[in-house]
């Protein structure tokens, strides 16, 4: 049975998935169902995937599981938001 708790996280944070090709892996994050916005597909290396699941797990912050990448791609693999779209929500 779902319980109502449950739903938030489907419509409120984003989702992923990912799949590889061997030589690298390609991280699809979809943002929250809420925001109506298109899926992002953010490639990465076997050692960034590594990171990533450190980070999914709780382990690291984002910024130590990726300090070379910008706060832009950090944000959008958080939040499933572009640049443009994170400036469109949150404009006053």
């Amino acid at each position: 049975m779902t319980r109502p708790v449950d739903l938030l996280g489907e419509m409120f944070a984003p989702t992923y998935t990912a799949r590889t090709n061997g030589e690298f892996f390609i991280v699809t994050v979809m943002p929250p169902r809420s925001m109506k916005l298109p899926a992002v597909l953010l490639p990465m290396t076997a050692e960034e995937f590594s990171q990533f699941q450190l980070w999914r797990a709780g382990r690291l912050m984002i910024q130590d599981a990726f300090p070379d990448w910008s706060p832009a791609r950090r944000e959008l693999l958080q939040t499933g938001l572009t640049e443009t779209d994170f400036m469109r929500f949150t404009k006053e």
